[in-house]
């Protein structure tokens, strides 16, 4: 029996995504372990977006500095490792996501906080 809760959280899923975890591949021509690179895992996943302000006020500053706290929502099902990479189509757009946390599974859902991509130079 699907538990009912569930359902209603998983109305809420309006984005879809796609999550990446980073891997030694291997060469099967040579069987040379070639560097690590990011390999696709799930796709097409539904899935629920949420944005936060949060606010930090430091006593040496004159202004309280905002951030954005970025979590995602997804089926308990799931196993998203902490560092997996995610894009999430949100509203139209695509964003990537790095360093995913560690996930806070419940019976209904999972929260998986995010970190934008910042791409290395």
């Amino acid at each position: 029996m699907v538990n009912p809760f569930r359902k209603a959280v998983e109305k809420l899923y309006e984005d879809s995504c796609k999550v990446y975890e980073l891997r030694s591949a291997k060469d099967e021509a040579t069987g040379i372990t070639e560097g690590d690179s990011w390999i696709m895992k799930h796709e097409d996943i539904a899935c629920k977006l949420s944005y936060k302000d949060v606010t930090s006020a430091e006593s040496t500053e004159p202004i309280s500095k905002i951030e954005k706290a970025i979590k995602l929502f997804v089926s308990p099902d799931l196993v998203i490792k902490p560092g997996s990479k995610i894009e999430v189509m949100h509203k139209g757009e695509t964003s990537t996501y790095q360093n995913s946390g560690i996930p806070s599974v419940y019976s209904n859902h999972q929260e998986i906080a995010l970190e934008a991509y910042k791409a290395s130079t």
